[in-house]
């Protein structure tokens, strides 16, 4: 399992995916760890998600880079549907939101924050190429 980190001056995120290729045909295939840090709070998570709607994400998320437009969302799909979100603005910043809880929901932190776009190539091109064979 590779981790991807994203780190800009006032936020961090880093995913982390275990996907289990024998339950690629269901709805939760892919077992990913979350790291968020945005203007002084962070969170650790794990989200159940699909390795497919993963590949959508992250070529949405090159897309964003390559021409500073559009959005990308990776949800849950089922339990407490966390997820996180970029999209574009128009003076060349990225906004990144999310929510994520713990297992019980005892913790729950939603945040957002925004950032230069150049701080999103390295990011979004390698979650890009790493995982594009699992695509729809």
């Amino acid at each position: 399992m590779a981790k991807h980190t994203l780190n800009t001056n006032d936020f961090s995120i880093s995913l982390e995916l275990e996907i289990f290729e024998e339950d690629i045909m269901y709805p939760s295939n892919t077992a990913m760890s979350v790291y968020v840090a945005s203007d002084g709070f962070s969170a650790v998570s794990d989200m159940d998600i699909d390795v497919k709607q993963f590949v959508l994400f992250s070529t949405n998320l090159k897309t964003i880079y390559d021409n500073l437009s559009g959005s990308a969302i990776i949800q849950e799909p089922y339990g407490y549907h966390k997820y996180i979100s970029f999209s574009s603005s128009k003076n060349g910043h990225i906004l990144v939101k999310g929510y994520l809880c713990d297992i019980l929901k005892e913790n729950e932190i939603f945040f957002s924050n925004s950032f230069d776009q150049t701080f999103l190539k390295e990011f979004a091109n390698e979650l890009y190429y790493s995982y594009s064979k699992y695509s729809l």
